[in-house]
């Protein structure tokens, strides 16, 4: 397929989200988020040095710094933000419990007050200005079997968040700069007229679906994404974490019910209703034009980390919070430097 064919198949399919009442922030290009950072490098223990100051750093010159060890500075200028560390952070410190117990999440977060400043989350809306001022925009990437030496071809759509405020505002676990976040869809050609699999991607884990039992539009071409309030992980029902759902799934299907159970506590008793935001085809605001990954120059350069790096006050020290509480890093790269395996092998990543 030549390139406008591409994307023609990637806009055909793009997914329709539905985003809480009360969102502050949405996807939005890098350039304004990026253009509003100062550029810092890690030098061991607390220290660090600033390497560019707010308002010299671009997506332009973003590209020249190679390092995991930099990170940018969006709303804290202050760089370090000493809060309680979450219970459940301490335990996966030591992986006595897996991270994606979301319900002991939520409880630890309550216990401990797993939150930032809200001037942070003030400052960082603030910045970003709103929807009206950042227009919705997704990034994509095309990967045919023969590029990945997988099974199947695979179209990625990745979102850019300025901010994860689900402590604050939606009394989630955890707040951070910046936030990227993905869905993919899995053709066995993609010259097909449709997918065979959705994967919406969700803290460290994902929901996987068939096709014909994915939640489309009317139209039937877009899966529709359910956005957990401030953390931005995708979810394929809107009653996903209710026992109405795991009650109705595990009828229809009793083998399925450690998986729906794992998904349930997952999705945390979050419920959408009529009215809520969405953004996409016929929802309440239209996606802007898309953007190529594989076009942009700072993808397979910039390993560093989209915000602070927050440290935790723990027994009179400072600690890295745990990689579920500090800034992510980008697309291709995982806070330690290394292409991940949703970006090098997405079948293998959602177990196709």
């Amino acid at each position: 397929m030549d390139q406008a064919s591409i994307l023609q198949k990637v806009r055909q399919h793009e997914p329709l989200m539905r985003y809480r009442e009360g969102e502050l922030f949405f996807p939005m290009k890098v350039d304004n988020y990026v253009a509003e950072c100062s550029l810092h490098e890690w030098v061991g223990g607390n220290d660090h040095v600033m390497r560019v100051a707010p308002g010299e750093l671009n997506v332009s010159n973003l590209f020249q710094w190679l390092s995991n060890v930099n990170f940018m500075v969006y709303a804290d200028q202050k760089t370090y933000v000493n809060v309680l560390p979450t219970v459940s952070a301490q335990l996966t410190s030591f992986s006595i419990i897996p991270e994606t117990i979301e319900g002991l999440r939520k409880i630890s977060a309550i216990v401990t007050g797993g939150k930032l400043p809200k001037i942070i989350t003030e400052t960082a809306h603030a910045k970003y200005g709103g929807i009206t001022e950042n227009l919705p925009t997704y990034y994509y990437r095309v990967i045919t079997k023969e590029e990945s030496g997988e099974k199947y071809d695979v179209i990625q759509y990745w979102f850019f968040y300025a901010f994860n405020d689900w402590a604050t505002t939606f009394g989630g676990v955890n707040d951070h700069e910046g936030d990227w976040e993905m869905m993919q869809l899995v053709f066995n050609d993609l010259e097909d007229e449709y997918p065979l699999y959705s994967v919406y991607a969700a803290h460290d884990g994902f929901f996987k679906r068939k096709w014909e039992f994915t939640e489309k539009d009317d139209s039937g071409n877009h899966p529709i994404a359910y956005v957990q309030g401030g953390s931005h992980a995708a979810f394929p029902a809107r009653d996903l974490g209710t026992l109405r759902y795991l009650f109705k799934s595990t009828v229809k299907n009793p083998f399925g019910l450690i998986r729906y159970l794992s998904e349930f506590v997952e999705a945390g008793g979050e419920l959408w209703a009529e009215g809520d935001i969405m953004i996409g085809q016929g929802g309440n605001h239209s996606w802007s034009e898309p953007v190529n990954l594989h076009r942009e120059t700072w993808v397979p350069t910039y390993r560093g980390l989209w915000g602070t790096r927050y440290y935790v006050s723990r027994i009179g020290r400072r600690r890295k919070v745990p990689k579920s509480g500090g800034a992510p890093s980008g697309p291709m790269f995982d806070t330690d430097g290394f292409v991940r395996s949703a970006w090098e092998t997405p079948n293998k990543w959602c177990e196709l």
